[in-house]
């Protein structure tokens, strides 16, 4: 669900993302609070805590419903790698992929015009790793790499590697 709803988001998905959602982005804090992902101490030190600079930081759950991920036109060859129900881990790979055009135009749920992503195509290889907590998605570790647009797997025949169906 958490890759559904970032696929052509438009903020009026179902989003199974729990309050205390936070998500870390190739070691940036990118939604909630950073003591979430960090620590209390680490957040707290942070150079923008230090100067006074820091702002609240939307949810992950709050990211989505603005429709902030319009320009992800597809995400595919989702791979879940590892699921821990003990832990409530889940450990996935997907491409994720801006066909860029029209796609970097969209609307946010409260209708404002926005222009997002880069002016070609791109495409990141993903690792996340997911805690599910009481039925939703809880932190959120992720590791992103830019690699050439619609670059494939390798683990996958052509066909699969272009699906959004997770396998």
């Amino acid at each position: 669900m958490y890759f559904s709803g970032i696929e052509r988001n438009d903020g009026k998905g179902t989003y199974p993302i729990a309050d205390s959602c936070a998500r870390l982005e190739n070691g940036a804090v990118t939604a909630g609070d950073p003591a979430l992902v960090l620590g209390t101490a680490a957040a707290a030190s942070s150079p923008a805590a230090a100067t006074g600079a820091a702002r609240p930081r939307l949810g992950c759950r709050q990211q989505f419903e603005t429709g902030v991920f319009h320009y992800v036109t597809r995400i595919r060859d989702r791979r879940f790698v590892l699921v821990d129900p003990e832990r409530g881990l889940t450990f996935a790979f997907a491409f994720f992929d801006n066909a860029a055009g029209d796609a970097r135009f969209g609307t946010l749920a409260d209708g404002r015009k926005v222009v997002s992503g880069a002016s070609v195509p791109w495409t990141w290889q993903i690792v996340e790793v997911f805690r599910i907590e009481k039925g939703l998605i809880g932190p959120v570790e992720s590791v992103l790499h830019p690699v050439p647009y619609g670059m494939g797997s390798g683990w996958s025949t052509w066909q699969e590697a272009m699906s959004s169906e997770p396998h």
